[in-house]
């Protein structure tokens, strides 16, 4: 069909640690990503895909493995080695793009689906995305719990065992040297008592036999050490804190806001009916920039127009708060145009 030899305009992002990379075009080769310093220097890389669509929806594919070559402003990767899943969620999207079932709109950089199979089957790649990292996470505490458990063990039997095992060979030595030293002294004794008795015979007055006094023989040594198997943790702890730059603050008169910029804003909700939209503002008042802009045959509300993802994330765990609902950061223009919302703003 065509997915396993071009690239698409299919919007996606790549996410390298808190930083999201925009995927100019993709397919089943590689992709094609902006320029960034994450990537330079580094041939291989581990990132997480990111497909965002029907507005409020993103499909996550992570770790992701690439080999990546610079090429003029952008980077050109190749996916490495894919496990079948992964493979499998990524020629599906190419499949439906291709079908037209999946619309991409790259002005919006977001993706659309047509139908509501489409959109239940990447709902279900993700619950079973979900499902394979818990399940991963399980195996790793489980594995962990079995080694520390194997080194606590290994060291209590090292500890207990061979000193045990010492002592009672250093207890075997000493009873066989007290019994050479018991015989040692019975033949003394029977030795003396015979020259005794000669004694005695020949002078019949002496009636007394000599007594054998034995000191006992005390040995000095030194104690012997047994090592002991001693298990440490080091922690490690990273120290150092990136400085974030100051948000971008809503106002009054002329907007510092420029259209040849790219930001982070809040995609709360999407609807058809912006009435709904504007009803919910009322619950984020006091918020940056709360706005319902149309997009298409959409509305949307949107919040803020921040310069770093951590920035939008802080405000969408506010908004996550005050909804009771799942939004999620995203990239955004200025276009004061198609806001709705507050019109007062657009003009």
């Amino acid at each position: 069909m065509g997915e396993s030899k071009n690239l698409f305009n299919i919007p996606a992002y790549l996410k390298l640690g808190n930083k999201r990379l925009k995927v100019l075009k993709w397919g089943a080769p590689g992709l094609i990503v902006e320029k960034s310093p994450l990537l330079e220097g580094k041939e291989e890389v581990v990132a997480d895909f990111i497909f965002p669509y029907d507005a409020y929806n993103e499909l996550v594919i992570p770790d992701i493995k690439l080999l990546c070559q610079p090429k003029d402003e952008s980077f050109f990767c190749r996916f490495g080695e894919l496990p079948d899943e992964q493979q499998d969620i990524l020629k599906f999207i190419i499949r439906e793009y291709l079908w037209k079932r999946i619309i991409s709109i790259p002005s919006e950089f977001m993706n659309y689906t047509q139908d509501n199979e489409i959109r239940k089957e990447l709902l279900a790649f993700q619950r079973d995305i979900t499902l394979r990292k818990k399940l991963k996470k399980i195996l790793y505490a489980v594995a962990l719990i079995i080694v520390l458990g194997g080194v606590f063990l290994g060291a209590k039997w090292f500890k207990s065992g061979n000193n045990r095992v010492l002592t009672v060979k250093y207890s075997e030595l000493r009873q066989n040297e007290e019994n050479l030293r018991k015989v040692a002294m019975g033949s003394s004794v029977e030795k003396r008592g015979n020259s005794s008795n000669e004694k005695g015979s020949e002078n019949p007055q002496s009636t007394s036999s000599g007594t054998v006094e034995e000191k006992p023989v005390k040995k000095e040594g030194k104690a012997s050490s047994v090592p002991v198997a001693e298990v440490t943790a080091v922690e490690l702890q990273n120290s150092t804190k990136k400085e974030i730059p100051g948000k971008v603050t809503q106002k009054t008169g002329k907007s510092s806001l420029s259209r040849d910029e790219d930001y982070y804003c809040v995609q709360v909700a999407t609807d058809t009916s912006a009435e709904r939209l504007i009803k919910l503002t009322e619950k984020l008042k006091g918020l940056p920039y709360v706005r319902v802009e149309k997009i298409g045959k959409y509305y949307t509300l949107r919040v803020g127009f921040d310069r770093t993802y951590q920035e939008d994330e802080e405000l969408a765990h506010e908004i996550r708060k005050r909804l009771r609902k799942r939004v999620f950061p995203r990239v955004c223009a200025y276009r004061p145009e198609r806001w709705v919302y507050p019109q007062a703003e657009a003009k």
